[in-house]
């Protein structure tokens, strides 16, 4: 769970900038998918050229739901971080004090 605070100072990072960038060094896959999506949109013989801005309003003109924000937020999650949230949610839907590693050992079904 995201506290009020993590998701304030997120919004705060992102409040104050003019610009987005989208770094190829940072994903060479998705640049390539982008690169190759914007060559597909522009293969025609009319009308302006679509840039990454107009590829973004495009999207974001198609609302997301509360649904794929959450699946956006659970796919940015590392491997370490889903376990530790299935081990909280455990924990408060059963009640039960158990340590991180007996649940570990619980959900391997070693003990």
């Amino acid at each position: 769970m995201v506290s009020k605070s993590e998701k304030k100072e997120a919004k705060t990072k992102l409040t104050g900038k003019k610009k987005l960038v989208f770094s190829q060094s940072s994903s060479p896959e998705v640049f390539s998918k982008i690169t190759e999506i914007l060559s597909e949109c522009n293969k025609k013989d009319y009308g302006k050229e679509v840039d990454f801005q107009f590829l973004v309003e495009f999207l974001m003109a198609n609302k997301f739901t509360d649904k794929d924000i959450e699946k956006i937020q659970k796919s940015s999650l590392t491997a370490k971080e889903k376990i530790e949230n299935a081990f909280k949610d455990y924990v408060l839907k059963n009640g039960e004090k158990i340590s991180f590693d007996e649940f570990i050992c619980r959900e391997l079904k070693l003990a």
